[in-house]
Parts: structure tokens; sequence; C-alpha cells
């Protein structure tokens, strides 16, 4: 039996899918999916699979790449010492098994974005409470040089 709230992900799902997939305008599968959950009489589950849509769009934006630095003069020395960051860290686990390297798929899809790392790194974004350095996030995975994370990891060590 299918529960209301994984049929409401289904429905998100396959919308999504159609959207990417399909040169129909946004408006006309929207239009199309409340006909069907009309006739269907599923209509309760509209919020379910707005949700769920959030959702989805909430975790795609986790996926793009981020520079963040804590002074706008930073900003490319920043870009290109994360993209040397990404290449080092993907080719860490280049040859790795999967089992030996649970992070191997994203250590490789960074490799992937760092050959490209001029395309792929976008506009750095001031934040200063970085206080100095920079972080990038590529692939879903944090590369973090700043001197906020340095001071947590001496407090860190110093109350082990």
């Amino acid at each position: 039996m299918v529960t209301s709230t994984k049929l409401a992900q289904q429905y998100a799902a396959a919308l999504s899918r159609a959207l990417r997939l399909s040169g129909v305008a946004e408006e006309a599968l929207v239009e199309k999916l409340l006909i069907h959950l009309r006739t269907k009489g599923r209509m309760k589950l509209l919020p379910g699979i707005v949700r769920a849509l959030k959702t989805d769009s909430a975790r795609a934006a986790l996926e793009k790449p981020l520079l963040e630095v804590a002074r706008e003069e930073d900003a490319p020395a920043a870009a290109a010492a994360g993209a040397a960051a990404a290449a080092a860290f993907a080719g860490a686990f280049e040859d790795a098994p999967a089992s030996a390297a649970p992070h191997r798929g994203a250590a490789l899809a960074l490799g992937d974005a760092s050959a490209h790392a001029t395309t792929n790194i976008p506009e750095a974004v001031i934040n200063k409470s970085l206080i100095r350095g920079w972080r990038v996030r590529l692939g879903g995975t944090l590369i973090d040089h700043s001197a906020k994370q340095t001071l947590v990891q001496i407090y860190q060590t110093i109350i082990r």
C-alpha cells in the first residue's frame, strides 16, 4: 500500500522530470496535473506535492556551487585555491574502491567540477562570519579554509 506522502513524492518527481525533459510550459503541465488530480479525486495530495517540490528545490540549492570569502579582495585567490583544493580532494579518492571511500562519489563529482573550475565556481559571496579565509561547496561537499573553522578546531582540541 502506498501512503499519501509517498504518492505525493511520486507525483512531485514525475512533475519535475516532465518539466526537465519536455518542452512543455510549466503552466500547462501544472494545469494538466490539476485536471488529473481532480478527475482521480486526489486533490488532497496537492499540499504534499507542493511540499515535496519545495524540499527537492532546497536540496538542489545545496548542490549548487558556492564560494564564500571573508573579504572581497580575497575572492580571486580563493577561487583559484578552491579549485585546486577540489581537484586535490577528488584526486585522493579517484582510485579508491567504493567500500573504502564513502565519499568517493562526492569526490569524483568534485573532480569533474574542478576540471571546469572557472565556469563552475560562482562569484564569491561575502561572509564576514568567516573572519578570514574562504570556503567552497561543490557537489555537496564543503572545503573550509577559514579562520572561523581553525578557531573551532583549536577550541575542540583544547577542551578534549
